[in-house]
């Protein structure tokens, strides 16, 4: 399996990674909207060599592991380090 690429299995199984540790988190109110002390989460970290050598399959999976964590709707920002920087 790829991993962190544009990779049907590996995403359905990191998405459902992602949204349980968030559901735990929302059961025990940690997101700072709900009261926590959690103000900002990160989907993804130290993607750069790895990323830089997939092409086109890096950018269709940071656009959709964007689009996920949007959904998790956390109330919080979120941030996503692609190699040349996080943002």
């Amino acid at each position: 399996m790829s991993f962190r690429t544009d990779n049907e299995p590996f995403k359905a199984a990191m998405q459902g990674f992602t949204q349980k540790i968030v559901e735990m988190m929302k059961a025990e109110n940690l997101f700072e909207s709900q009261g926590g002390p959690i103000i900002l989460s990160q989907i993804e970290n130290e993607y750069g060599a790895q990323g830089k050598s997939l092409g086109p399959p890096r950018k269709a999976y940071m656009n959709w592991a964007a689009k996920m964590e949007v959904g998790l709707n956390t109330c919080v920002p979120w941030s996503m380090c692609k190699g040349g920087g996080c943002t």
